[in-house]
């Protein structure tokens, strides 16, 4: 089981990745735009991890990894 969406907005992480393609893959400006990660915060740091890696759904993770992971994306 994993992450796969924002639950208050119910906004997938595929339709964000898929969105990003179009936009950027600035968090803020997809916050902005489908009010992803508004409202409890809890899939933040996970939406940081699908964008940076490109994977629309995203395991369980402690802080200490979602971290780690959420510099995969960075060179």
């Amino acid at each position: 089981m994993g992450v796969d969406r924002c639950i208050c907005h119910r906004v997938s992480f595929k339709t964000l990745l898929e969105l990003s393609k179009q936009v950027g893959s600035d968090y803020s400006k997809l916050a902005e735009m489908t009010k992803c990660g508004t409202q409890c915060g809890m899939c933040v740091p996970y939406i940081h991890v699908a964008l940076a890696t490109g994977k629309a759904r995203v395991p369980v993770m402690k802080d200490e990894e979602l971290m780690k992971a959420m510099g995969a994306g960075k060179a």
